[in-house]
């Protein structure tokens, strides 16, 4: 019985493992930064404050996978957040479920996009870097 249970085990985590490295392909090869996000959110004014955050605020990147898509992001108040490009372990995060500050501060340090801000109309702006394969 146990050994049934361990080989269940094994299949699920397998699958896991599947699922994740497929959600990085389909991130690589979409047109959007923040897959499954629409870019068309951080055109908001909710979201031009957490990208100014993301830029202004003092956070820092503990560790990233090597893929560059997950990390732990060190907060402002010093917690330690598990980021990705989908989602954020913050309370921001889990309240609006739309990327915070740590999400595009993952993005931008781990040379996923450019973010700056467009002396014209006061607007941050996000470009997504293209990745060689």
């Amino acid at each position: 019985m146990l050994i049934i249970l361990i080989i269940i085990f094994v299949l699920l985590f397998a699958i896991a493992l599947k699922s994740g490295e497929k959600t990085v392909k389909k991130a690589i090869e979409s047109d959007r930064i923040f897959f499954p996000f629409d870019d068309s959110i951080h055109k908001t004014r909710q979201q031009q404050e957490r990208i100014k955050r993301s830029v202004e605020h003092d956070l820092k990147i503990k560790t990233t996978l090597s893929n560059g898509y997950s990390g732990k992001i060190i907060g402002t108040t010093g917690n330690t957040y598990l980021v990705t490009l989908k989602n954020c372990s913050c309370q921001d995060f889990k309240r609006r479920n739309l990327p915070c500050k740590h999400m595009y501060f993952l993005a931008e340090n781990t040379l996923r996009c450019n973010v700056w801000r467009d002396e014209k109309t006061d607007e941050y702006c996000i470009e997504k870097i293209s990745i060689k394969k």
